[in-house]
């Protein structure tokens, strides 16, 4: 009866002993964390005026490019002010009369200037003639003068137009229409649109985790369905505030998407434990 202890003893110190070092193995904080993909940004695209929406180039799921024109509105008084612009920039007729007016003016100073020295002149007649001269480069440099604030004028009846085409601020695909042709607009949206090249992706991290991710590092994120593959995303932004309230700070995330097959709003893994520093 005396050994029944020490093996009932030796029997608990077997189950006991894998609990003992599995314990430290539950107890090591992760280094995934849950996150979601978002498009880089979301912009808003109104008129610069009020007018009348003659049409709308673009529907939701279009692919646009920065510059490309997505909206065009009624536009016809605009169109003839800058035909009448243009032709007045053509009007050169003024000029040519002033430069044959001052040629002559030019010659006849000259014939005055050599009278004059063999006495067949007066001083005044010689004056007279300089003066002449004076006159017809003034009315010329008046006409010159003319022909480029017509020019101006062009300029600005063009940007007039052009404000009548709204164009996309950046590349990216149309999220949403929310008016159509025929429309008056005035401050409210008429389309969205989302650049999804980059990605964002920003993760929530405890306070332990700050200053082990840089900026420049890399981390590996998980996409969950439909996607359901791992990328490289790069850190672009670590906040350097903690809150103090949750005991956490914001990490950025940016991933490449130049081909638009990844789609914003997927949920994701970020796994910072294989971060490294990306060099220039």
């Amino acid at each position: 009866m005396m050994d029944i202890y020490p093996r009932k003893l030796t029997r608990l110190a077997g189950f006991l002993l894998p609990l003992m070092v599995i314990k430290p193995a539950l107890s090591l904080e992760t280094d995934q964390y849950e996150c979601l993909v978002e498009p880089y940004q979301v912009v808003k695209i109104s008129s610069p005026i009020k007018g009348l929406i003659e049409n709308v180039h673009v529907d939701t799921s279009d692919v646009v490019e920065q510059g490309q024109v997505l909206v065009g509105l009624e536009s016809s008084v605009e169109k003839a002010t800058v035909e009448a612009a243009r032709a007045r920039t053509k009007m050169t007729g003024e000029i040519r009369v002033r430069e044959a007016d001052l040629a002559f003016k030019k010659r006849q100073a000259n014939r005055m200037k050599g009278l004059y020295a063999k006495k067949a002149v007066s001083s005044h007649e010689k004056d007279q003639a300089e003066t002449d001269v004076t006159l017809a480069t003034m009315e010329l440099r008046k006409a010159r003068e003319a022909n480029t604030f017509a020019g101006l004028e062009l300029k600005r009846a063009e940007a007039i137009m052009n404000e009548r085409s709204i164009k996309s601020p950046i590349s990216g695909v149309v999220v949403e229409r929310m008016m159509n042709a025929g429309e008056f607009v005035r401050e409210e949206p008429i389309l969205s649109i989302a650049q999804l090249n980059p990605l964002r992706i920003e993760v929530i991290l405890p306070s332990s985790k700050f200053g082990s991710i840089k900026p420049e590092s890399t981390a590996s994120v998980l996409l969950e369905s439909p996607v359901g593959k791992t990328v490289t995303a790069k850190v672009t932004k670590v906040d350097r505030v903690i809150d103090a309230a949750s005991g956490t700070f914001v990490v950025r995330l940016e991933i490449d998407n130049p081909d638009y097959k990844l789609p914003g709003g997927l949920k994701c893994k970020a796994d910072f434990s294989t971060a490294i520093t990306m060099k220039n």
